[in-house]
């Protein structure tokens, strides 16, 4: 025998209306396209599927014997299509694109994702924060790990995965360990360490509390005095190290300050800055079960990374 899921599903149709036009609008066919379908079909089956009495249709006794295998049929073929697209979903790999700052939590992030989902991959890229500012607008397939954007854009989504304040640190074997505020005249002598997507000649592309920050900044002067460095990370180790004073995401030294090896250090008349990490991706990005599946692993479980 020789013939189509679309017949199948047209047979069911007719059969649950009972009314040829009818049916034929709910298919978005015309009625004698219908009507040869199933006669097509009835043909191949070497038996009635309708009567007709009067004006009206009704199903003959084959065509109610063959109803249930039909749905059935249709069922099956419906979770055959699904499997077959999640299947698809699951193999293409989630394209992420780390900010150079955060990669290595992300990576720790990743690893245990791995751990609990083999069978998804992943493909990492890891791009500089003003590279991820450009890249953004152009990539539609990437999930992007970033800083604070210079600016929003409709195009993007936008998700905040941890705030934090930004505090000042210090070792314990920097001279200013023991003092708990620094005064104007510390503060013009202090090498101070920032990321070095802290660029204080671009405000342009700076986030909204780097802004602060640089502003800030400038009013004491202090351009000369800053350590630029790659990453959280690297700040962290020069702190610890005695070499600066730095500037951090107070959730990131957590544990630091509560081991001693750092201590947070007051500058009068600084502002309350919050620091945040976003999910960022465009809004044309198919976001397929593996996709949403690594989403909702991040959103849960970013936070113990740090």
């Amino acid at each position: 025998m020789n013939f189509s899921i679309k017949q199948i599903q047209n047979f069911i149709i007719l059969s649950e209306v009972l009314h040829l036009t009818a049916a034929a609008k709910k298919l978005f066919m015309t009625p004698s396209a219908l009507h040869k379908q199933i006669r097509n079909l009835e043909d191949e089956l070497e038996d009635n599927l309708f009567e007709t009495k009067g004006k009206k249709i009704q199903l003959t006794e084959f065509g109610e014997s063959l109803l249930p295998q039909a749905r059935k049929m249709i069922k099956e073929y419906q979770e055959l299509i699904k499997q077959a697209q999640y299947s698809k979903n699951r193999i293409k790999p989630i394209q992420i694109n780390i900010g150079f700052t955060h990669q290595k939590p992300m990576f720790e992030l990743i690893k245990r994702f791995k751990e609990k989902h083999p069978n998804i991959l992943i493909n990492v890229k890891v791009s500089l924060w003003e590279e991820q500012q450009t890249q953004l607008l152009n990539d539609k397939n990437s999930l992007f790990i970033s800083g604070e954007p210079a600016s929003m854009n409709a195009e993007c989504h936008y998700e905040v995965l941890r705030k934090s304040e930004l505090v000042f640190v210090v070792g314990n074997s920097h001279p200013l360990f023991n003092q708990e505020e620094l005064v104007k005249g510390d503060i013009q002598e202090t090498t101070f360490a920032v990321t070095s997507n802290f660029s204080p000649f671009d405000q342009n592309m700076l986030g909204y509390s780097q802004k602060k920050l640089f502003q800030w900044v400038s009013a004491l002067t202090m351009k000369k005095s800053l350590l630029k460095l790659s990453s959280f990370d690297s700040i962290q180790s020069a702190t610890e190290a005695g070499l600066c004073v730095g500037c951090l995401p107070e959730s990131i030294v957590d544990s630091s300050l509560r081991e001693g090896k750092l201590k947070k250090i007051f500058l009068k008349d600084f502002p309350k800055i919050d620091w945040e990490l976003f999910l960022i991706y465009h809004k044309e990005l198919n976001i397929n079960d593996s996709t949403s599946t690594f989403v909702t692993f991040l959103k849960n479980s970013f936070f113990e990374a740090y």
